[in-house]
């Protein structure tokens, strides 16, 4: 009895090692209340390895062509985290320190965003004639939010993260059964104005992604707008830099 009490204990206690040891860093090293939310919380654990797997297979997206872009993206979003811990940053936080259901829904976001498969064209393209911008955020699954800009006619055309934003911002909408991949760097999409519908003189758009551009054809006036030409992507600009809407 007393050496299967011990062996109990020992299957115990490699569990438990096992268990400080589920996140991507070495938890014992742990010093932060981030970094020991993520060793404590099995929710947490699994994110941290989720973010750290994509962010390695993301570093070799394009043959390795967009590396800094995925660095600079990565360490934006640690540095956003970690600011949890600084009670005296200027900045707010996403999220108060040891709110654990936020702390959860944050890494649950980056999760979803690096794991997309529109991650590897996510990012800020710039058009080359200086009259527009492109910038694209991977959301979840194939799911991406698009803003383009007509610098000429202070024209935007933007996916909405739902109808409510739709409405509340007024600015049109590409629908969701107007928009679809072709293949993993093409997509295909037709705008709608705020009350879902086309605008009177057509607006489609084709959208092609290499590793350096985007190359947007448009079909229609698209209310005006001039949204077609190369886009420049610029792997040293984050859209954190921009916004979706003109609020």
């Amino acid at each position: 009895m007393a050496i299967l009490r011990a062996l109990m204990f020992a299957l115990l206690s490699l569990a438990g090692i096992a268990t400080a040891q589920a996140a991507s860093f070495d938890c014992a090293k742990a010093r932060t209340g981030v970094d020991k939310a993520v060793c404590a919380d099995p929710k947490l654990s699994e994110y941290d390895e989720r973010i750290a797997a994509a962010y390695k297979r993301e570093l070799d997206e394009w043959n390795g062509a967009i590396r800094a872009y995925v660095r600079n993206d990565q360490r934006h979003w640690l540095s956003e985290i970690r600011r949890i811990d600084k009670n005296d940053s200027e900045i707010e936080a996403n999220c108060a320190e040891g709110d654990l259901p936020c702390l959860r829904r944050e890494y649950q976001l980056r999760t979803d965003e690096i794991e997309s498969s529109g991650y590897r064209n996510s990012g800020v393209y710039q058009r080359s004639d200086g009259g527009g911008n492109l910038l694209v955020q991977a959301i979840r699954n194939a799911d991406i939010r698009l803003r383009l800009y007509d610098r000429r006619n202070s024209k935007i055309i933007a996916t909405a993260q739902d109808e409510a934003e739709a409405q509340r911002t007024g600015l049109p909408q590409l629908q969701r059964d107007t928009f679809q991949w072709d293949g993993p760097d093409t997509f295909i999409l037709e705008a709608a104005d705020a009350d879902g519908q086309a605008p009177a003189d057509g607006c489609a758009l084709t959208v092609h992604f290499t590793e350096k551009a985007a190359t947007v054809l448009q079909q229609g006036g698209c209310g005006g707008a001039r949204l077609e030409g190369t886009y420049l992507r610029d792997l040293d600009d984050l859209l954190t830099n921009y916004e979706f809407s003109p609020d």
